[in-house]
């Protein structure tokens, strides 16, 4: 049987009615079959504006909040939010309610293992305006989606010393890079973490954005309760004994963060921290007694069990001081009808400050984060669920009604957009909420330019490919750029260019001022220029086709742009890492002016993640880490390549560091450039080689590695 779409955040929940400065049409596509699944069916709409206003006060925030949640509790608690795992339902922290008295058929309140859903994709894009270096200072940096907005990486330096997240033993390692010799300064343990996102260099401190374990005020991991985001502020004033100074627990998941203007900013996700009552069997006895155990439980819940908040701890020892700040329920927004019951919450914070700025809280939920400069826009594709781990239906069949559930992109999805203006990050203000067709890749499908921001969706689902050489029947996949505006605190969309490799996915997107990049792929590669200088009006300027397809797209010097994906056979099966250089000069005439493949077996962490390419124009070289799993055991190494001004690609070295890891081979993750040399980062250690002549310069192993 058909599962109907449960739409999420703000356009998931709007009724059929008219809404001021609202705008929408039924999408047409979807069945009137019952859900089994646990949540009410939800009308389909597409939203193209909505306008959301703040709570009054908490008390009116309880009101709508506990209404909402009341229609669509079930006898395991609340309905799995969109993007997140079935099954993940929140545990209350500390500030929650006490568990009312619950009859004995009623199973003790638990959070069922392995909930949690994976963070959102980690592919950005790499941008012209934010160049992997910094020629002033002679070294560089992370290869960012846009200029002035930093984004989290395992290594950052200010051309004297090197910051360096390790992950085994998970920690901060300090790099003395300024000096003739280059050396190993002091190591910071951090096992407070559990894991960790990326780190940001601000002056003399390290700020390392990770999620925490058992040291949280209000969380016990232990009992499953909701994630939280930890960040850690460390002091390398003094490089031979790097020390924490203070440290942030954020509610909710991290969805992103950016370091601009000297702030960090942070769009969490987070949903109600609650501990549901759940049957003891499922009968329908048992599962009706649950629902009213957990009717008591909304009903006798407070503010802070569904806003999330911010503990701050400052100093050391006996002397630390500790200071929670609870989200405001006037700065939290909602449409004028239900809104949802997760939150969006984007907040920010100064290394050196022992508060947290001003949070804006929406209520939905999120998966992808672009920063500008001056606004920040967060993503949300709803999702349509379909029954049964491992079972795709396929058109005309159905899998198996199972109680188990596993989401998958739907022909109808769209992505909902949220606008946030940080031109004050200390004090973001709420912007907007605007819909598209269609899902993203990832942050690079979006880019905000002259006032408008630009999103790349696949809209339904593309083509199969051959199987044993039999063609799969055409499906009706479109791909588009839409163009959305501000609007009367709406993103309206204004303009949309469709028929961008039909049949087709988008495999990788980047947007360079008024232009648009985006590679499609199903039997061919088509990289499609978009000319967006008119904003009301886009066109397709130009493309071109060849084999295999580009993952990542890298903007180089003087009109040339580096694909970086995998080749294809004839029958479409993947042959190995590929490097291709186009001219875009004449956004009406690209050209493929040159492709490398690097052989079957071969890969690159820079197929998904720009961060791991090192674009160094000052010398025209490119060094990307590459894996080759083609020989008897596993190989790694930072190929470096020469780029022509005319766009030829000539491999000029490979550098290989010494030593051996616990998995036979030291995996280089990261180059950087400083001064003449190059240094290549591992979990072994740093390797130093000279930028002419690669010749290697030092070898900085790690003495606890793997400790």
């Amino acid at each position: 049987m058909k599962r109907p779409k449960v739409r999420s955040v703000v356009a998931g929940l709007l009724a059929a009615t008219c809404l001021a400065g609202l705008s929408f049409e039924a999408s047409g596509q979807l069945g009137g079959a019952a859900r089994t699944g646990p949540g009410p069916v939800r009308p389909a709409v597409r939203l193209t504006g909505a306008e959301l206003v703040s709570y009054t006060s908490c008390a009116q925030m309880l009101r709508q909040v506990k209404a909402e949640a009341l229609k669509e509790v079930g006898p395991y608690g609340l309905p799995t939010p969109a993007g997140s795992a079935p099954g993940f339902y929140a545990i209350a922290g500390v500030a929650g309610p006490r568990m009312p008295a619950l009859p004995r058929e009623l199973a003790p309140a638990a959070a069922p293992a392995g909930a949690m859903a994976g963070a959102t994709a980690a592919q950005s894009a790499a941008s012209s305006s934010a160049a992997s270096s910094s020629s002033q200072t002679g070294y560089s940096t992370t290869n960012d989606q846009e200029a002035g907005v930093d984004e989290p990486d395992m290594v950052k330096t200010d051309g004297q010393i090197m910051v360096v997240l390790r992950r085994q033993p998970i920690g901060i390692q300090v790099v003395d890079v300024g000096g003739a010799t280059p050396h190993l300064d002091g190591f910071l343990g951090l096992a407070q973490l559990a894991g960790a996102d990326g780190l940001f260099l601000v002056g003399q401190d390290v700020v390392i954005v990770g999620d925490g374990i058992g040291t949280q005020p209000q969380y016990n991991y232990a009992e499953g309760t909701p994630p939280s985001t930890h960040v850690v502020v460390v002091s390398v004033a003094d490089p031979a004994h790097p020390a924490v100074v203070r440290t942030f627990w954020f509610q909710g998941q991290e969805q992103g963060a950016r370091l601009i203007n000297g702030q960090v900013v942070l769009a969490l996700t987070n949903q109600p921290r609650l501990r549901w009552a759940y049957p003891l069997s499922g009968t329908a006895a048992a599962e009706r007694i649950a629902v009213a155990a957990n009717k008591m439980i909304i009903e006798s819940s407070k503010a802070s069990d569904w806003l999330p908040s911010v503990t701050v701890r400052a100093g050391r020892g006996p002397s630390a001081s500790t200071a929670v700040n609870p989200a405001s329920c006037s700065g939290t927004y909602h449409t004028a009808v239900n809104s949802g019951l997760g939150t969006v919450s984007l907040v920010s914070f100064g290394p050196t400050s022992n508060s947290a700025g001003h949070e804006v809280t929406v209520m939905g939920n999120a998966e992808n984060v672009y920063a500008s400069a001056t606004h920040v826009f967060v993503a949300t594709t709803a999702w349509n669920y379909q029954a049964s781990p491992g079972c795709r239906p396929v058109r005309g069949e159905a899998c198996p009604d199972v109680p188990s559930y596993v989401v998958w992109p739907s022909d109808n999805a769209n992505t909902d957009v949220y606008g946030f203006d940080i031109s004050n990050p200390a004090a973001p203000q709420y912007l907007g909420a605007g819909s598209v067709p269609g899902t993203l890749i990832g942050q690079y499908a979006l880019s905000e330019y002259d006032g408008y921001l630009r999103v790349a969706t696949t809209v339904g689902e593309p083509t199969p490919a051959p199987v044993d050489g039999q063609p799969a029947p055409a499906q009706l996949s479109d791909n588009m750029v839409s163009v959305l505006q501000p609007q009367n605190g709406t993103l309206v969309t204004v303009a949309a260019l469709r028929g961008l490799g039909e049949g087709e996915k988008i495999y990788s997107v980047r947007f360079i001022g008024d232009l648009g990049y985006v590679v499609t792929y199903n039997q061919t590669d088509p990289l499609y220029v978009v000319d967006l200088s008119n904003p009301d009006r886009p066109t397709l300027a130009g493309q071109v086709s060849l084999s295999g397809y580009s993952s990542v797209l890298q903007p180089l010097s003087g009109g040339l742009l580096l694909g970086v994906g995998q080749a294809v056979d004839q029958q479409l099966r993947t042959q190995g890492l590929q490097v291709e250089v186009f001219d875009v000069a004449d956004p009406a005439q690209p050209s493929l002016v040159s492709q490398q493949g690097l052989g079957n077996g071969a890969g690159s962490a820079a197929e998904y993640d720009p961060h791991a390419l090192l674009w160094w124009p000052q010398s025209d070289l490119l060094v990307m880490p590459v894996d080759d799993y083609s020989g008897p055991g596993p190989s790694s190494a930072a190929d470096v390549w020469s780029v022509s001004p005319s766009g030829t690609l000539d491999q000029v070295g490979t550098l290989s560091q010494p030593g051996s890891s616990q998995d036979g081979y030291p995996e280089i993750e990261r180059a950087v450039a400083v001064g003449s040399n190059v240094y290549t980062l591992s979990e072994q250690g740093v390797m130093v080689n000279d930028m002419t002549s690669l010749s290697q310069v030092a070898w900085l192993a790690y003495q606890n590695a793997f400790s």
